[in-house]
């Protein structure tokens, strides 16, 4: 059996994929999943002949690449409002320049123009100080790792791959991509004169082309745009999958077929739970929220045969919630959920070291209600003042009183 190589835009598409595998095959084996850096890199190295060396532009890497430039310009003006924001704080730290990476990693795949305009002393927003320090920074990455230069890697990396025979899979899937890079592209574009190449994606042909919902022109439009550009290609060979429609028995179903069919009724359809908003003070509490909830859903008279693999959590920092999640969702039966996190930038491991972090935090802090509360969601400091859940509910009930 050959390898499968699968291209994923995120790192929590690879667990839901094997799990697919392995419920229609009854096994998970043979299948290399690929991040787009990871891809390139992979044919770089083998159809150039180099070393895989790490690249200081991976996302992971580049905060550490920040750190290291930010460190060596102390004089640097455009970068003092870093270093206010920092303040010596190694945590501040940390996150800001996690943000900046994955900024940047965006900017490399949808913005290349404004990055090779920075690189050229052009800017995009006239007199923009958030601009300004993001150029400079940029310019100094550059200055100093050229030799890993990802959007110079690319442009090397087209013209070696015509008529290549030394590639390092026979076939490669492109999955759940809701636009590609041009550069990509043209890479796939030279890679199908020689293997096989697929892109799956959700096609907007099961949409209205005429559709002018407010939501699907705010949220669809680059879906739409990408499949157009698929079909451009008359070479392009196109097999469509039926998607599993909803009957509209859900205020969320309805609303779902009201975008697709680009329909703007205003009746009033009565609440079912389907859909749900809920305002909290922490992120603990958001989180104990979500517990309580997901628990409802398990009992007699919530979701029928609803399994813990088919409820999906998304959020647009999963960093931010991972203590809490491990916290509450690891309790004792009957109140344990399974999970898994996807796209945490931090190990298990890193994350043991949060509650010992969040308490210097509070050392030096106005002792606030709620980090103080949010430690006690920590398993290791109930253990160590000997705490059980009863014990916390009576502390917050106290708090409450007090306040």
């Amino acid at each position: 059996m050959s390898q499968e190589f699968i291209v994923v835009q995120t790192p929590g598409l690879k667990p839901w994929l094997q799990l697919h595998f392995a419920r229609e095959n009854k096994i998970s084996a043979g299948v290399t999943f690929l991040s787009p850096i990871r891809f390139v890199n992979l044919l770089y190295n083998t159809v150039l002949q180099t070393e895989d060396a790490a690249s200081p532009f991976s996302e992971d890497n580049l905060v550490w690449s920040i750190l290291s430039i930010i460190e060596e310009n102390p004089t640097e003006t455009t970068f003092e409002k870093l270093r206010v924001y920092i303040d010596n704080d190694v945590k501040k730290a940390f996150a800001l320049f996690s943000e900046i990476a994955h900024l940047f990693d965006q900017y490399v795949t949808y913005r290349e123009e404004m990055v090779k305009g920075w690189e050229e002393n052009s800017s995009s927003f006239d007199n923009n100080d958030d601009e300004a320090w993001q150029a400079v920074l940029w310019k100094k990455l550059i200055e100093k790792y050229k030799n890993w230069h990802p959007i110079k890697k690319l442009e090397t990396l087209l013209p070696a791959l015509k008529n290549q025979t030394n590639l390092p899979f026979k076939r490669v899937s492109f999955f759940g991509f809701s636009t590609l890079r041009p550069t990509h592209m043209k890479i796939l574009e030279e890679l199908s004169l020689s293997i096989e190449v697929n892109i799956f994606f959700l096609d907007s042909g099961v949409i209205k082309k005429d559709n002018n919902n407010e939501l699907f022109e705010s949220w669809g439009m680059m879906g739409k745009e990408f499949a157009d550009t698929l079909m451009v290609d008359k070479d392009i060979k196109t097999e469509e999958v039926p998607s599993n429609t909803t009957p509209h028995t859900s205020l969320l179903s309805t609303i779902q077929s009201d975008i697709r069919g680009d329909s703007s009724r205003r009746e009033e359809k009565k609440e079912d739970g389907s859909i749900s908003m809920v305002s909290a003070h922490s992120e603990l509490r958001e989180v104990e929220i979500l517990h309580d909830y997901i628990l409802s859903c398990f009992e007699e008279g919530g979701v029928k045969d609803l399994k813990p693999d088919e409820i999906l959590v998304v959020t647009p920092n999963i960093d931010n919630y991972t203590p809490y999640i491990h916290a509450l969702f690891s309790q004792k039966e009957p109140r344990a959920i399974p999970f898994s996190i996807a796209d945490a930038t931090q190990t298990k491991e890193a994350s043991k070291s949060i509650p010992f972090l969040d308490l210097l935090s509070v050392l030096t802090s106005r002792f606030e209600v709620t980090p103080i509360l949010s430690l006690l969601a920590f398993s290791s400091l109930q253990r160590k003042f000997g705490l059980v859940e009863q014990d916390i509910e009576t502390i917050k009930q106290l708090v409450d009183d007090v306040e």
